[in-house]
């Protein structure tokens, strides 16, 4: 952590065994895991994600006792959660990310998983996989623009916007970091 600015924020993603392979449901032993490796740079951390897979679908006493569980191994932390299945858009969904100050993650995935634009929290956390191809899009200036106009609302909201691309097969992500970026240092000139 030495060689990064004060001001650099690691944001990780919890396991997949975690969220796919035990889909929430036992698994104090690995969460214990996550918090022993993060606790020790926890002051560093922006929201852990927490990446539903497709096949889960909405069911409120599992996701309940999940961020229960969440809570109690420690309240220094925050998340975001991206649903990967329609059912999940809801309002009791949203309304319990709200009364845990959970983060709704808003992931643009080339209309493979459900798109909803949700502000939960004081924080905002964008995910672009690509919006025709999942992975492997790169994302014009229009789109890019029109998500600068919203970010710009956030911000203006005093809300915290995190920002991540995750469409580097052809290696656009860190283009499309770069130009929205800049329309967004023109939006504020």
């Amino acid at each position: 952590m030495n060689r990064t600015p004060e001001s650099f924020k690691l944001c990780p993603k919890l396991s997949r065994f975690i969220t796919h392979q035990q889909q929430l449901v036992k698994v104090e032993g690995a969460l214990s895991k996550f918090f022993d490796v993060f606790d020790l740079i926890k002051e560093r951390l922006g929201p852990v994600l927490i990446q539903l897979p497709p096949g889960l679908k909405y069911d409120e006493p599992l996701i309940i006792g999940f961020f229960d569980r969440l809570k109690e191994k420690s309240d220094l932390y925050r998340f975001a959660v991206e649903i990967r299945n329609k059912t999940w858009i809801n309002d009791n969904f949203f309304n319990i990310l709200v009364q845990y100050g959970i983060i709704n993650v808003i992931a643009d995935s080339g209309g493979l998983y459900p798109y909803y634009q949700a502000v939960t929290t004081d924080e905002v956390y964008l995910r672009f996989h690509g919006r025709e191809q999942l992975y492997a899009s790169d994302y014009s200036d229009t789109v890019l623009w029109e998500y600068c106009v919203s970010i710009q609302k956030w911000l203006a909201e005093d809300r915290e916007v995190w920002v991540f691309f995750n469409n580097d097969y052809h290696g656009y992500a860190i283009k499309n970091a770069k130009r929205l970026v800049e329309l967004i240092d023109h939006l504020q000139d």
